[in-house]
């Protein structure tokens, strides 16, 4: 394998791979919620979730790990707000014992919790926004398991920050791997998918084809149109 390859596997390992307890969907989840309470700096007296459809199929029916059977996105959610620990990103929860198990159900038996599709186009997106005492606090992440790039409290933005690459080389390959995920996971679920793609910078559409036929996926789903070509139009 040649050094620039294996630069890019590195890269996308790197993001990918973290230590979490269990499924990460409903982990991320309550890391997000865990990282608004502490935002807050008290116990919220409600809580809003906003999640993409990707990350509510991934989510809805999994069991909350360390939490004796709970499952679903609102076990989650109530897990990180009373016994999640934030600076432990994915193992937010790996401390939870008898007692916070108890306090967690409390907390889902008063219906604080809503919940609602977000209208995103990305696999991973959530939203948690929690209130209290006339106070409020909002975390999103986006893209990745503990990639938080957006911070409020009492609705002024603490950190709005965007996905970073080192390199114009770590860019073209992050965007292929995500072009070449998007056409995989059109094709499992059975669906036909269409891209509006730029004709400038190309670098990313090496990795498209590199990734796809590693995965041995057709295109025979997807539809393209070249910006430029329509630019006039």
């Amino acid at each position: 394998m040649d050094q620039k390859l294996y630069n890019a596997y590195l890269n996308i390992l790197r993001e990918e791979l973290l230590p979490a307890m269990g499924c990460t969907e409903p982990i991320a989840i309550a890391y997000a919620a865990a990282s608004a309470r502490a935002l807050l700096d008290k116990m919220p007296e409600r809580v809003h979730v906003l999640v993409s459809g990707n990350l509510i199929k991934n989510a809805m029916g999994v069991t909350v790990p360390n939490t004796d059977g709970m499952r679903g996105i609102e076990a989650a959610v109530a897990a990180g707000v009373v016994a999640g620990n934030e600076k432990k990103k994915l193992e937010c929860i790996a401390s939870v014992n008898d007692s916070d198990r108890e306090s967690i159900r409390a907390y889902l038996a008063r219906n604080v919790i809503t919940g609602e599709l977000c209208e995103s186009e990305l696999a991973f997106d959530c939203t948690v926004k929690v209130e209290a005492d006339g106070e409020n606090a909002l975390i999103r992440m986006a893209n990745a398991h503990t990639n938080i790039v957006h911070r409020e409290k009492n609705s002024e933005v603490i950190s709005d920050t965007p996905v970073r690459c080192e390199s114009v080389g770590e860019f073209e390959t992050y965007m292929g791997h995500e072009i070449a995920h998007e056409i995989k996971l059109a094709k499992d679920r059975g669906e036909k998918i269409a891209f509006i793609l730029p004709v400038g910078p190309m670098g990313m559409y090496k990795w498209v084809v590199y990734f796809l036929n590693e995965w041995k996926v057709s295109c025979e789903h997807v539809y393209t149109f070249n910006m430029d070509e329509w630019a006039d139009a």
